[in-house]
């Protein structure tokens, strides 16, 4: 929306009619200043929340904002989620007639293994991938990453 409204042309061209005194348009000038300042800020303001609110946590609209501030050229920021690094053990019924599927421990170093939950829940919801040849402040960069990913993610930032 629209919400310029300069106070001081307003009101100059709604008390000409009146013919007003300078004296009584200083003085109404110096009364409507802390509205003009007041609504300089909601104008600040409102520019501010659209920006955080065209925004969310979505991988590649979060992974978008993160390279449009901090890598704008290359663009080689990138969010991988948890879906995505840990493999998937699918078990069947003998029933199902599918392929036999062993399952280790992750201590034997064998291909296939389950996450129990206390793994899953240690390790980051997603890994946020930034090259080291960014010029970037780290904690900017996890300012930026808290304030838009969800309130019960955790994550990691890993410089390539």
């Amino acid at each position: 929306m629209n919400y310029s409204w300069n106070i001081f042309n307003w009101l100059n061209r709604y008390l000409v009619n009146f013919q007003a005194k300078s004296v009584q348009l200083a003085w109404l000038r110096s009364l409507l200043k802390p509205v003009q300042e007041l609504h300089d800020k909601f104008i600040q303001f409102n520019t501010n929340i659209n920006q955080i609110t065209k925004y969310n946590s979505q991988q590649k609209v979060f992974a978008a904002l993160l390279n449009k501030i901090f890598d704008n050229d290359l663009k080689r920021i990138r969010i991988v989620t948890s879906s995505e690094f840990k493999p998937r053990t699918y078990i069947f019924y003998k029933s199902e007639a599918k392929p036999l599927v062993k399952i280790y421990y992750k201590s034997e170093d064998m291909p296939r293994f389950i996450y129990s939950k206390s793994e899953i829940l240690i390790n980051s919801t997603f890994i946020v991938y930034a090259p080291q040849s960014i010029d970037v402040n780290e904690s900017r960069l996890k300012a930026f990453v808290n304030l838009y990913k969800l309130a019960n993610t955790n994550y990691t930032i890993v410089y390539e």
